[in-house]
């Protein structure tokens, strides 16, 4: 993660306002052991959270965390919230993202309900 930063160094001579972090959505590996098929689920999020706060606490700015709602159950995205904020961020661009056939029911109010937290 370091290199990555080093690399956004140069960029700050512009002063920009803010900088926006884009996320992945999580993969889907499958294995096979013996008959069986899993299928595991790798989430990007964690990664996308730490660089948030490393570019914030370095630069000294703003940072804009992408949240790609499509694969995350409602508690999970306020879990999500929750943290960004205890951390000192307080803008998120919440994305529903592509569908993948999951049911987003409840996902815009939980970001309604939360929305107090960024104000």
């Amino acid at each position: 993660m370091e290199g990555h930063i080093l690399k956004l160094s140069p960029l700050m001579a512009f002063q920009p306002v803010h900088v926006s972090i884009a996320n992945h959505q999580p993969e889907d590996n499958y294995s096979k052991d013996n008959e069986n098929l899993t299928k595991n689920i790798r989430d990007k999020y964690p990664a996308t959270y730490y660089f948030a706060i490393a570019l914030k606490e370095r630069f000294k700015i703003e940072v804009v965390p992408h949240l790609l709602c499509n694969e995350l159950e409602p508690g999970d995205i306020e879990d999500i919230l929750i943290g960004f904020s205890y951390v000192g961020i307080k803008k998120v661009m919440a994305l529903r993202g592509d569908r993948l056939g999951n049911d987003l029911k409840g996902v815009l109010e939980v970001l309604t309900r939360l929305k107090t937290l960024y104000q």
